[in-house]
């Protein structure tokens, strides 16, 4: 807890002259002895004289977080983000009764000279005896149904704070209303969503979402996955598998030093590790196909899962960086499965894998890892075994050589392509220039004076195909 914040802001009330308390998640979490990462207030009476002088603090005008009475402001204070919403004089019970669950309809008065302290805590739903008990209530199944994201807040609750369940009747009440949460605005979803993906416990959240009947409603690329059986490679059918290889890929966001990534994944690419984990079988029940000895197949399943997934987040608002990330690591998420089961594998198909993937490399080994382990079947600590050395061959790649395999200086620039091969600018120079670079990253070419000669050298039908050259 920052006793300097709630000092600095306890002076910012005096000086306006109001009361203000601290409310929600920031109390919760302190209570907890867990660090909080936000700050709600609630200022009794008229909030202008407070925002004013929180905004000169942090140099900063309020932005409207929330429309909805009461309307919420948020001003960013140095590293903070503090939330403020006001309620009618003598109203504070009232306010608290308007909130999502009793741990949340927490207050504390924020005053000088005390404001490090949480002892006066204003409690009336039984949120502290909640917290001891470890476990999440609603205030009202109205509250539930007037904003439907609060079914979904529920359990992002229960997987952000560990050893903390659903109380029996609000998982009842989920259960009953889970269909609400079709109506909830995109954006809205994706704050909660993301928040349950960027945590270790992702997997358990997804199966918490299934319990209450929320997760096809959330994500209806997934129901088609249900009971749909695999083949002798899978010990589960996709639905399981999926919500497996997320579990693995949780075990996974610290790092697999067996594969020589060491350090804990950041937030950004936890969450794509996690999203490409629940999209990258997707596609399995559209490709399903029996062959002649009784075997089921799904061949091209990963094109059309990238392709699932692309709409999939598009949907959810997810922004466009993120999700081509994502949509890459879904399609080539069996390559290295693949080129796992061979006996040798060149050093030129990992370098190309290399150059292709980029700094996304080390998520595809955690995707394949986690999809791997989330598999089962035959022979699988060999297969397992295979994955790991390819891996750890692909990781020595990127690590030993990093820019020179990513993104090689071309050897040569466009208008030189043009003048030696003389043909006008357009696509063409772009397809030779590519093929240049994949000659230079499998260390085909590695000076400009071969590049030149091995232009010279082509007759022009081959350089109609060169882009199509493997």
């Amino acid at each position: 807890m920052s006793a300097q914040l709630l000092a600095d802001l306890a002076g910012l009330a005096g000086s306006a002259g109001a009361t203000v308390y601290l409310v929600g998640g920031y109390v919760r979490d302190c209570l907890l002895g867990r660090e909080p990462v936000d700050v709600d207030l609630l200022v009794e009476g008229d909030p202008g004289p407070f925002l004013r002088a929180l905004s000169r603090a942090a140099s900063l005008e309020p932005v409207v977080f929330s429309r909805k009475e009461p309307i919420t402001y948020r001003v960013a204070l140095g590293e903070w983000l503090v939330d403020v919403s006001a309620f009618p004089r003598g109203e504070l019970k009232q306010a608290l009764v308007r909130r999502d669950f009793t741990i949340n309809a927490l207050a504390a008065p924020l005053k000088a000279g005390a404001a490090g302290s949480l002892d006066h805590t204003i409690d009336p739903m039984g949120g502290v005896d909640d917290l001891r008990r470890r476990r999440i209530r609603h205030i009202s199944v109205e509250g539930l149904k007037e904003d439907p994201l609060r079914l979904l807040r529920a359990v992002r609750l229960a997987v952000i704070l560990e050893g903390f369940t659903l109380d029996a009747d609000l998982r009842a009440e989920i259960h009953r209303h889970a269909s609400l949460i079709a109506s909830v605005p995109a954006e809205r979803l994706l704050m909660e969503l993301e928040v349950i993906l960027g945590s270790p416990r992702a997997g358990a959240g997804l199966r918490l979402l299934a319990d209450v009947g929320m997760l096809f409603s959330i994500f209806p690329e997934l129901q088609p996955l249900a009971d749909l059986p695999q083949n002798r490679w899978h010990a589960h059918d996709a639905l399981e598998h999926t919500l497996r290889c997320v579990e693995e890929a949780d075990a996974l966001q610290g790092g697999s030093p067996s594969i020589l990534i060491e350090a804990r994944l950041g937030e950004e690419d936890t969450e794509v590790l996690k999203w490409a984990a629940l999209h990258h079988d997707c596609g399995k029940a559209s490709t399903r196909r029996v062959g002649e000895d009784g075997e089921a197949h799904f061949y091209g399943h990963e094109t059309v899962s990238a392709e699932i997934s692309r709409r999939a987040l598009a949907r959810l608002k997810v922004g466009s960086r993120k999700a081509e990330r994502i949509e890459s690591l879904v399609l080539n998420h069996l390559r290295l499965t693949l080129m796992s089961a061979s006996e040798h594998v060149s050093d030129k198909a990992v370098r190309r894998l290399v150059n292709q993937l980029k700094y996304d490399t080390p998520l595809l080994c955690l995707l394949a890892l986690a999809d791997r382990r989330a598999g089962g079947g035959p022979d699988f600590d060999l297969r397992l075994a295979r994955l790991i050395e390819l891996s750890r061959q692909v990781m020595i790649v990127m690590l030993s050589e990093g820019e020179r395999v990513i993104s090689p200086p071309p050897l040569l620039s466009g208008t030189e392509v043009m003048e030696i091969l003389e043909i006008p600018p357009g696509p063409r120079v772009g397809s030779v220039m590519r093929w240049l670079t994949r000659l230079q990253v499998e260390q085909k070419l590695t000076r400009r004076e071969e590049a030149v000669e091995l232009l010279r050298s082509l007759p022009e039908s081959r350089i109609l195909t060169l882009d199509g050259e493997e």
